[in-house]
């Protein structure tokens, strides 16, 4: 009975998520995140769930698309795609990445990242279903989002026409069409960087949001999962600085053509932002661990919040700047560790 209403609760968000993208970016991370909690809890009738799950959520999803824009062929394959997406692909990298690291014969002060567990395959899986789930989307939206730009300004600008409400506003009328050109420049070749961006932030922003949850519930059902998270242990993959530095060459190698390499540059961008945004990460964690080290009174961390708010457009470099000085010499695990320390290159 359980199982069933996990079930049915999977196929309502999975049902929300496909019919409102805005609703997606807030609901979908907690789709996955039921389904590992309960495929962590207990191994008997996992495949049975995983099966209701799965088959409620598409037929959710599928009871959803025929209302989106565009084909319904093309409309039906988004919905379908954000379901299996969510609830088994998803769902199994989040319960895999919460299992505990083997133990190593070398003592560490925290396990080494790795792409098997942890935050890693989260933030690589949640990657690729943003990918997968805004391709699909691009055939739903049949228009352009130059297209989407107009639709939103033509009821306003067809009052201005003879006859209209607002015909008589001449300068308003123009300050409109002032608008809608100086949207549609600003899009011109940068749609593609604009979802870079946003397909990086998404990933990064539902895996960090998923695998706390789903340690949390599991850790209170006493479950053997992970240890604590603590955020003075915070730490990425090596592998992110390799992603900066492959959005660094996709920028410079097609710098200078606007068109033809729009997407390439697009993918280069959200490489290299996924990246950054893990370093930055990353950086977090090392800030949190020296002003653990250092005992700095509770008063004065409100107070350094205070002050980030204040100069937040110079957070983030600070924050990225301490993510790669963490990556290159790993301060905290000299510090902390007895023993030497392993290699941090491709063997990790």
């Amino acid at each position: 009975m359980a199982d069933a209403l996990r079930a049915l609760v999977c196929a309502l968000l999975v049902a929300v998520s496909a019919g409102s993208p805005a609703s997606a970016i807030l609901v979908a991370p907690f789709v996955p995140a039921l389904v590992a909690i309960r495929l962590v809890r207990a191994r008997r009738g996992r495949t049975r769930f995983l099966v209701a799950a799965t088959l409620g959520s598409i037929a959710a999803a599928a009871l959803v698309a025929p209302e989106l824009p565009g084909s319904v062929p093309a409309a039906m394959a988004f919905a379908v795609a954000m379901a299996v997406l969510l609830v088994p692909a998803l769902g199994i990298v989040h319960e895999r990445a919460a299992r505990p690291d083997p133990v190593v014969a070398v003592p560490l002060p925290w396990p080494e990242p790795t792409l098997r567990s942890g935050l890693a395959p989260t933030v690589l899986a949640w990657s690729v279903a943003v990918v997968v789930v805004l391709g699909l989307a691009a055939a739903v939206v049949d228009s352009s989002v130059r297209g989407i730009v107009r639709t939103e300004y033509s009821e306003a600008l067809r009052e201005c026409r003879s006859g209209g409400a607002l015909e008589s506003m001449g300068a308003q009328c123009d300050q409109l069409r002032d608008q809608r050109d100086t949207m549609l420049d600003l899009l011109d070749g940068r749609v593609p960087i604009f979802l870079g961006v946003f397909a990086a932030t998404v990933a990064v922003g539902a895996a960090v949001t998923t695998h706390p949850v789903v340690l949390a519930r599991a850790r209170r059902r006493s479950s053997r999962v992970r240890p604590p998270f603590r955020l003075r242990e915070l730490e990425v993959h090596w592998s992110a600085a390799y992603l900066v530095a492959a959005g660094i060459v996709a920028w410079l190698a097609t710098d200078g053509d606007p068109e033809a390499l729009e997407w390439v540059r697009a993918v280069g961008i959200g490489l290299g932002t996924l990246g950054a945004l893990l370093l930055s990460t990353q950086g977090v964690g090392l800030l949190a661990w020296l002003l653990t080290r250092r005992r700095v009174p509770g008063w004065y961390r409100v107070f350094l919040v205070f002050a980030a708010f204040v100069a937040m457009p110079f957070v983030p470099p600070l924050l990225f700047g301490l993510g790669v000085l963490d990556q290159a010499l790993h301060p905290r695990r000299r510090a902390l560790a007895s023993a030497t320390l392993p290699d941090r290159g491709s063997g990790s």
